[in-house]
C-alpha cells in the first residue's frame, strides 16, 4: 500500500524558511567534507595547529558518519521540498531579495552562507572545518565554488558572480574586507553587512546609519501629480529597465519632480526612497560608495530612488554617484536642474530617460495650493489657491510643508500662508542680500495724498491680479507672469525705503535689500553672475527685491569705445531681461532717476516720486518721531521747528534720536535746546554748517554746556 505524499506547506514565516535553507547548507557542507576525506584531500594530522574533532563536528552537522553517496539524493530532496514550499509561500525576504537585486542560485547560494556565518557562531566552525583550516571561519569564495559547481566549467563560469561588476559585489549584498584582498580570489572569505543580514531576516534595523541622516521614506503627498503622460512613461521605463536606469527629471529645484516620483512608483507598485546629495553627510561618503549604499537601501525595500542635485557646483560630481547607483541595479529619479547632470555621458555607459519637467506656471502653482489647502480641509476660500500661486514661488514641497504647518484653529488668510512660506525659505537667501526688518506701518509714512494713493494701488494690484490676469486673461496678451516693477526717486531721506517695507509687509512678503558693495564685482561676468544667483534666491524665497541707490546698477548704456564699455553695456542689458522675467516685487531707489537707461521705463509698473516734505508734512515728521513714552519738555515748539528747517523725514528722525541721547546724557527732558542741537549736527553731515540766521533767537541755544 502506498503513502500519499505529504501535503506541501507554505512557509508561515522568514524564521521557517531560513532554518530550511541552513538545514540545506549542512548537508552541502557535509557532503563536501565526507568527499575530502573520500579523496584523501582531508588534512587530520594533530600537528597542525589548533585542531576541531571529529566529534564536535558530527555533533553539529549530525551528518557527518551517513554514507557520501546518500548526500546527492537527501539534497535533492531538501531542495525540492523548499522550493516547493517557497511557491506558495508569499512575501518571503530571501526570494524577495533575490529577484530585486537579479541573483541566480548560486548568488543566492552565496549569500544564504555569508548570512550563516553571521548569525550563527556554529558556522564558524563548520567553515573552518570544510576550509580544513580553523583560521578560515568565513565562507570563501573557493568554497562555494567547491559546494555548487558541478565541473570544472561550470566551476570557471560562476567566478564571474565575484567580478567586480557582479550583482553581489556593485551592490554591496557581500563584500571582502580589506585583509582578504591580499588573498587569491579563491581563497578570500565572503562578508556580509548587518543591513543586508536583517533585511535577509525580514527584519528592520532603520536602514544603513552611514546614509540615514540624509534619506527619507516617501509614502504620501498632500499634491498628486496630475500630468498622465509623463508618469506613463517613467512607468514604462521602469518596467522595461527592471534592474537599473536613470530617470533624469530636469527643471528647477521643486517643480514636482518628487509628486512625479511618487506617482509613478505607486503605479509600478514601487516604494520610493529620497536622497539629498546636497547634504554634508552624502558629501562626506565617496561617490561610488554613495551610489551603491542609496541603492542597496532602496533595492533592500523593493524602492526607486529619487537623487535630489541642486547646486551645479557642488553636486557635478554626482554623475558617478548616479551611475554607481543604477549599475548596482537601483531605479534612479534624478531630480537636477538643467545642467547639473550629463545626462549624455550618463547614457553612453547606462540606461537613461530624460524627462522635461514642464514649464510651472502661476495656474500650476495655483493647483498644488488648491489640493494641498483641499486635503487638509482648507477648501472654503475658493479665489485663494490662484492668489497664492501668483504671488508665492512655492514648489509642490513649500506649498504642503507651508499647508502642514497651520493651525486648524485659526482663520485661513493670505498673510499667515505666505508668512509660514517665507520663514521656511530664508535659509536659502544668499549673502548678497540681507532682510529688512522694520516694524513700519501706513501711519508711519509722511507724503502727499497722490503718492500714499499710488503706493496702496500697488498693493491693490496683488489682491486683483487672479481676476485681471487669469479671469480676464490679461496674462494670455502680455505673454508673462505676475511682476510688478516699482521706481521710487527722490531725495534722501523722502521716505522710500520705508515706503518699500511697508509694501512688502502689507502683501505679507519679506523684503530684502541688495548689498550693491557684494553684488558688483571688478572681473567681467561676475556681476552678471552675482545677479542670476540672487534673482534665483529670491524667487524660491518668495521675496520682494529692493535695490538702494540702483542707478550704480541701472545707469544709461553708453557708446561702446572700449571692451569695458561692452561688458557694462551687457550688464545693462542682462537687468533689463532678467527683472522682466522676475515674478514677483522689485522695487528701485534712487536719489537720481535721470541717470538711469531709458528702456527701464517700459518695464516699469509704477513710476512714484518722494517730494521734499512741506511745512506741513514736516511737523507729521516731528510729531511721529517722539515716542509717546519719551518724555518731553513744555518748551519743546515742533511748528517752529517744521517752519524753521528744511529737512526730509531722515534727517528729522536722526534729529530727533540724537536729541534724545542729549537730554539722557543730562537727565533732562528733551527739549528745545536739545532739538537744536541735534538739527545743528544733522545740518553739519548734510554739508550745511549752521548759521545764526537759520537759527535766528535761537541760536544762543547751540551752545553745548559742560558735561
Amino acid at each position: 500500500m502506498s503513502v500519499a505524499p505529504a501535503p506541501v506547506v507554505a512557509y508561515r514565516s522568514a524564521a521557517e524558511h531560513l532554518a530550511d535553507e541552513l538545514s540545506w547548507l549542512d548537508l552541502m557542507l557535509a557532503r563536501h567534507v565526507a568527499w575530502l576525506r573520500a579523496t584523501g584531500q582531508f588534512n587530520e594530522d594533530p600537528l597542525r595547529g589548533l585542531y576541531i574533532s571529529d566529534a564536535e563536528v558530527s555533533s553539529r552537522l549530525q551528518t557527518v558518519s551517513e554514507p557520501a553517496g546518500d548526500y546527492d539524493l537527501r539534497i535533492g530532496s531538501k531542495r525540492a521540498v523548499i522550493d516547493a514550499r517557497l511557491a506558495d509561500s508569499v512575501g518571503l525576504p530571501i526570494p524577495m531579495i533575490a529577484s530585486r537585486f537579479g541573483l541566480n542560485e548560486f548568488e543566492r547560494a552565496c549569500l544564504l552562507m555569508a548570512t550563516a556565518a553571521a548569525i550563527d557562531p556554529r558556522y564558524e566552525v563548520l567553515f573552518a572545518y570544510a576550509h580544513n583550516d580553523v583560521s578560515r571561519k568565513a565562507p570563501s569564495v573557493g568554497l562555494a565554488l567547491a559546494l555548487l559547481a558541478e565541473g570544472p566549467t561550470h566551476r570557471l563560469s560562476l567566478l564571474q558572480s565575484f567580478s567586480p561588476h557582479s550583482k553581489l559585489l556593485r551592490s554591496d549584498l557581500i563584500h571582502f574586507s580589506a585583509t582578504e584582498l591580499s588573498r587569491p580570489l579563491v581563497g578570500r572569505g565572503m562578508c556580509i553587512d548587518e543591513r543586508v543580514v536583517f533585511a535577509l531576516l525580514g527584519q528592520g534595523c532603520g536602514g544603513d546609519e552611514r546614509v540615514a541622516a540624509f534619506i527619507a521614506r516617501l509614502d504620501e503627498t498632500l499634491v498628486p501629480w496630475r500630468d498622465g503622460a509623463l508618469v506613463e512613461r517613467a512607468v514604462a521605463a521602469l518596467q522595461h529597465h527592471n534592474h537599473g536606469v536613470a530617470l533624469l527629471l530636469e527643471g528647477p529645484a521643486d517643480c514636482g519632480q518628487r509628486q512625479l516620483a511618487m506617482a509613478a512608483c505607486s503605479a509600478a507598485d514601487m516604494g520610493l526612497i529620497a536622497a539629498d546629495l546636497s547634504s554634508p553627510g552624502a558629501s562626506s561618503i565617496p561617490e561610488r560608495e554613495l551610489g551603491r549604499l542609496l541603492a542597496r537601501e532602496a533595492m533592500l525595500e523593493g524602492s526607486a530612488l529619487l537623487m535630489t542635485v541642486r547646486d551645479l557646483a557642488l553636486d557635478l560630481r554626482h554623475d558617478s554617484t548616479v551611475s554607481a547607483a543604477v549599475r548596482a541595479g537601483a531605479s534612479v529619479f534624478v531630480a537636477a536642474s538643467p545642467g547639473t547632470i550629463s545626462a549624455t555621458e550618463l547614457a553612453s555607459s547606462l540606461p537613461v530617460v530624460d524627462i522635461a519637467m514642464p514649464a510651472v506656471t502661476a495656474d500650476i502653482r495655483g493647483g498644488w495650493w488648491r489640493a494641498a489647502l483641499a486635503k487638509q480641509g482648507h477648501d472654503r476660500e475658493p479665489g485663494l489657491p490662484l492668489r497664492l500661486g501668483l504671488s508665492l514661488r512655492c514648489g509642490p514641497d513649500a506649498v504642503e510643508r507651508t499647508v502642514s504647518a497651520l493651525d486648524p484653529e485659526k482663520p485661513l488668510r493670505f498673510r499667515t500662508l505666505a508668512g509660514i512660506a517665507r520663514r521656511a525659505t530664508r535659509a536659502e537667501v544668499p549673502a548678497l542680500a540681507r532682510l529688512v526688518r522694520h516694524n513700519w506701518q501706513w501711519d508711519d509714512l509722511v507724503l502727499p495724498e497722490k503718492q500714499v494713493t499710488r503706493l496702496r494701488q500697488i498693493c491693490c494690484e496683488l489682491e486683483y491680479a487672479p481676476r485681471v490676469l487669469h479671469d480676464w486673461n490679461f496674462a494670455g496678451k502680455t505673454g508673462t507672469g505676475f511682476n510688478n516693477i516699482v521706481l521710487f526717486s527722490g531725495a534722501s531721506g523722502t521716505g522710500k525705503s520705508m515706503a518699500a517695507a511697508v509694501i512688502a509687509s502689507t502683501i505679507g512678503l519679506d523684503l530684502y535689500r541688495i548689498d550693491l558693495s557684494t553684488m558688483v564685482d571688478k572681473y567681467i561676468g561676475e556681476t552678471e553672475k552675482n545677479l542670476e544667483r540672487t534673482f534665483a534666491a529670491m524667487e524660491a524665497t518668495n521675496a520682494a527685491i529692493f535695490f538702494d541707490e540702483c542707478d550704480v546698477l541701472f545707469s544709461k548704456r553708453s557708446e561702446v569705445k572700449d571692451a569695458h564699455d561692452r561688458y557694462a553695456n551687457l550688464s545693462v542689458a542682462y537687468l533689463l531681461q532678467r527683472i522682466e522675467s522676475y515674478e514677483g516685487v522689485i522695487v528701485l531707489a534712487t536719489n537720481l532717476s535721470g541717470n538711469m537707461d531709458e528702456a527701464f521705463s517700459r518695464r516699469l509698473n509704477h513710476v512714484v516720486h518722494f517730494p521734499l516734505p512741506d511745512t506741513a508734512m514736516r511737523e507729521k515728521l516731528w510729531v511721529k518721531a517722539f515716542p509717546i513714552e519719551a518724555p518731553i519738555a513744555t518748551d519743546l515748539d515742533l511748528q517752529a521747528l517744521a517752519r524753521n528747517f528744511e529737512l526730509t523725514g531722515g534727517n528729522i528722525r536722526n534729529a530727533a534720536l540724537a536729541s534724545a541721547y542729549l537730554a539722557a546724557a543730562r537727565n533732562e527732558a528733551i527739549g528745545q535746546r536739545h532739538v537744536l542741537q541735534a538739527i545743528a549736527i544733522e545740518l553739519e553731515k548734510i554739508g550745511r554748517p549752521p548759521i545764526e540766521s537759520d537759527f535766528g533767537d535761537s541760536y544762543s541755544l547751540l551752545a553745548v554746556p559742560d558735561a
